[in-house]
């Protein structure tokens, strides 16, 4: 497999380039580029009956778009959706929707975005350079296979009267039909483990197969909790399973599992290497055992601003022989920032995110102000709310996710994410939104015929499990235990309406919501009802917590 994964990355790096070089370009003439983006999308959905309403086809400027078009959140769409729910064409984009991918919405659990195939090739503009930047940054990462993270099988259920297919994309999704091949070819994780929905034996697997892969150079996750829970397996009462299977080139038969296509020679000295290095950490004689386990993984790319920075302290703990590189700003709707490779004078390498310049037409609102500023006016040290219009449908659309202005580096803006906006909380990628917790809440207290008001949640950052806390007033606290856990049940069952919720819970990276009394939190300050919003988090730039309001 190292002989193919060294090609094949090659043919990635060669395929990469031509997108690359547009995006160095852009950097050139950043205010052109973004104008010319907009007006050629303009140009493309002007027969829309989005772009109708808007008369698309009298605009000629920025000025004019940002004049005719409002700034928009999801539910300004809801005159439109049904439509491109239920199948009918160009509504709000003239390109096919090839799928409706489920995100985390506010006043329902769930929305749905469109996906199309100009956004596919709107996310791939982003990922060349990265690809490109990376494989020159660290060259030997080329040399090896890797792991993009692959999610199990969590199944949605799609909106009323729909006749688009739902469901979550993969990442070969956002890239051409060569580099599709190649990825495949790099994977040391087979995509046939995706269509594992059982998330024990999902995680087995994909443990199972990085055990049997020592030329392992690159991992590449979404949050770095999700690596750690994987790997944390290692200290569990499956390692014997695992290390029996990896000796005898097996899988578990007591694993729920379709067919897995690809399987693995038997490694008895893998296994036994594996077993040496977890008894030395084990007796304290080293204090990882992943640098003998995977002693050429140069790299792991993960969130690691906001929230998940704390996660990524224990990453450089576990793996102090591997490069951390700190992923852009990706959700669902689009594609933001970069990671892109900046060298002090000794030579050390820093990663900064710049903006996706290529990739979409941006915005950046002053929530304060309420001013809005283009990609070439932004002012460093202010804290912006990104703004996208995208080749999916979406136009001058909120993505709630706020940046920070560091400069401009090589003519792009430096930007790095500091959280959500005041309307949701975001641990570890649930995006829970306060209109959505609010009526969880209220329905909570109808159903156990609790006092209007006397529900709060709020993000417990205490310990070392990250979960959400429920705060019941004094005067309506539940006397025993059984009462609690049914408050703490419901709520849970209803949070999971949230797709990125529910695979928080089910990948173990968000415990169950905890239960506490009103007058036992005066340590983690005061707790809001569902009046204020019913969310209580912390501020990631001012470190304290807020009310969400």
């Amino acid at each position: 497999m190292t002989l193919a994964a060294r090609i094949c990355n090659r043919i990635w790096k060669v395929a990469c380039l031509p997108g690359s070089v547009r995006w160095t370009r852009a950097r050139e003439r950043l205010k052109a580029q973004q104008a010319d983006h907009l007006m050629a999308l303009v140009r493309h959905q002007a027969a829309t009956c989005f772009g109708v309403d808007h008369g698309f086809a009298e605009i000629r400027s920025v000025d004019d778009f940002r004049k005719r078009v409002p700034v928009r959140d999801y539910h300004d769409y809801s005159s439109y959706l049904p439509r491109v729910f239920a199948g009918q064409p160009a509504v709000l984009t003239r390109d096919r929707i090839v799928r409706l991918e489920p995100t985390s919405g506010t006043v329902s659990g769930t929305k749905f975005i469109p996906c199309t195939r100009r956004l596919h090739s709107e996310f791939q503009a982003g990922l060349n350079p990265w690809i490109w930047n990376l494989y020159n940054a660290v060259p030997d990462v080329m040399n090896g296979p890797a792991y993009w993270s692959i999610s199990p099988a969590f199944s949605v259920t799609p909106p009323q009267n729909c006749a688009v297919p739902v469901g979550f994309g993969s990442d070969s999704d956002y890239v051409g039909q060569l580099t599709r091949r190649c990825l495949g070819a790099v994977q040391a994780v087979p995509a046939t483990v995706g269509a594992v929905k059982d998330v024990d034996a999902h995680r087995y697997l994909t443990l199972l197969y990085l055990l049997a892969t020592p030329e392992l150079r690159l991992v590449s996750v979404w949050n770095p909790s999700y690596f750690t829970r994987i790997t944390a397996m290692l200290q569990g009462e499956r390692v014997e399973e695992l290390l029996r299977d990896l000796h005898d080139g097996t899988v578990s038969a007591g694993l729920k599992i379709p067919s897995i296509h690809r399987r693995y020679r038997p490694m008895p000295d893998r296994a036994a290497l594996v077993m040496r290095a977890l008894d030395r950490w084990r007796s304290c004689r080293s204090p990882s055992p992943f640098p003998e386990i995977w002693p050429k993984l140069r790299v792991l790319s993960c969130w690691a601003d906001a929230w998940a920075a704390e996660a990524v302290t224990d990453l450089n703990v576990a793996f102090p022989h591997a490069e951390i590189q700190p992923k852009g700003l990706l959700a669902t709707e689009g594609l933001t920032t970069i990671p892109f490779p900046v060298y002090g004078r000794d030579g050390t390498r820093q990663w900064v995110h710049v903006l996706a310049a290529t990739s979409h037409f941006f915005e950046f609102l002053d929530s304060d102000a309420g001013d809005v500023a283009g990609a070439h006016e932004l002012v460093p040290d202010a804290v912006y709310e990104v703004l996208i219009t995208t080749g999916g449908g979406l136009y001058r659309y909120r993505t709630h996710d706020r940046v920070l202005m560091q400069d401009y580096h090589q003519g792009l803006p430096r930007l790095t994410f500091v959280g959500r906006t005041a309307r949701f909380s975001d641990l570890v990628g649930e995006k829970l939104s306060s209109e959505h917790v609010a009526q969880v809440l209220m329905e909570t207290e109808k159903s156990f015929l609790l006092p209007c008001a006397s529900l709060s949640l709020r993000a417990d950052l205490q310990g070392a499990s990250r979960r959400y806390e429920i705060s019941i007033s004094a005067a309506a606290f539940p006397p025993n235990v059984q009462a609690r856990s049914a408050v703490s049940i419901s709520v849970d069952a209803a949070l999971k309406d949230n797709p990125y919720y529910k695979q928080a819970r089910d990948l173990g990276q968000l415990d169950a919501p905890v239960v506490r009394a009103a007058a036992q939190e005066t340590r983690r300050g005061p707790a809001a009802t569902h009046k204020g919003g019913g969310l209580v988090v912390v501020d990631p730039i001012q470190k304290q917590r807020m009310v969400l309001k």
